[in-house]
């Protein structure tokens, strides 16, 4: 039985015996389970490198939909599917973006997905700003919530956990799981960056990097230096005041979507506006203090 979500996935053309991702097209054997939780996040761990073998999988077949310029945007626990034999299966591209074509993009200001699994970008309402790094961050997402037992963020309603995915920084997984290894707790958080810049740059070296943990190999992903860490504490001391109401989650072509999303973007241009100003009265200070050194 095909899944009802994909009557446009077969115009896609991911059509491969190879690939996971090819499963798509149908609806999971009944042996089938939803990818669960909780491991121990140790190299010398085989239930660990078992788990990570199958995000893995699930990497390697959102790169290649990616490669066919498809953004599946709703990647959790729920849409990775094990079977008996321990194959990854990705299920529901029923909000996917085709990047080329534009035919499944919806309108900047809507916000779809799931909120504990959403990149910032997706969390603004940004649509057409989504790229492989926004799949990354939710793959990413759901490797934490295997070692951590839940979701990067989550708050009481979905407004507050919105709010999160925004402005907050994931908890450490180490803090949660002391025994975590360091080098897959790096993997994780660099997959979670805010900015999209500092994640890996596609789905592929996210694999690579998961797959040098799994052979014991050093990993390339580094941890944040402290200049970043300082701008990131800077971030977190400012109070953003995100006016977000459940009837926007999953909404398509709601007007309060766009009057959201739309101040959401002005604050935005506000604060950097600010923070040019500030590196601008900066430099006149410095400038100021040199010519009367001079």
């Amino acid at each position: 039985k095909r899944h009802t979500k994909l009557p446009v996935g077969v115009g896609f053309g991911i059509r491969t015996p190879d690939i996971p991702v090819a499963s798509t097209l149908r609806c999971p054997p009944p042996t089938a389970k939803i990818i669960t939780t909780l491991y121990k996040g140790s190299r010398h761990d085989q239930e660990t490198l078992s788990i990570l073998r199958i995000v893995h999988q699930a990497a390697q077949a959102l790169q290649f939909a990616h490669q066919h310029s498809i953004i599946h945007r709703d990647i959790k626990p729920q849409n990775i599917l094990v079977t008996s034999g321990g194959q990854a299966k990705i299920m529901d591209f029923g909000i996917a973006k085709d990047v080329q074509a534009q035919s499944l993009a919806t309108a900047t200001g809507t916000i779809m997905g799931t909120p504990q699994y959403m990149p910032p970008e997706q969390a603004l309402g940004e649509t057409r700003d989504l790229d492989a790094r926004s799949d990354v961050y939710s793959l990413a997402a759901v490797a934490y919530y295997c070692f951590c037992g839940l979701p990067p963020f989550q708050g009481p309603t979905i407004y507050e956990t919105l709010q999160k995915v925004v402005q907050d920084d994931p908890v450490p997984p180490s803090r949660i799981k002391p025994g975590i290894d360091r080098d897959l707790e790096i993997i994780i958080l660099k997959g979670l960056e805010k900015s999209k810049d500092r994640r890996y740059a596609n789905m592929q070296e996210f694999a690579d990097d998961l797959e040098r943990f799994i052979k014991g190999e050093p990993i390339l992903a580094q941890a944040p230096g402290l200049a970043h860490l300082a701008k990131k504490k800077i971030r977190r001391s400012r109070r953003l005041q995100i006016a977000i109401s459940v009837g926007l989650v999953l909404a398509v072509g709601v007007p309060g979507a766009l009057t959201w999303t739309a101040k959401l973007r002005r604050d935005k241009e506000v604060r950097e506006a600010q923070d040019q100003q500030r590196g601008k009265a900066r430099a006149h200070l410095e400038s100021a203090r040199s010519l009367k050194g001079a």
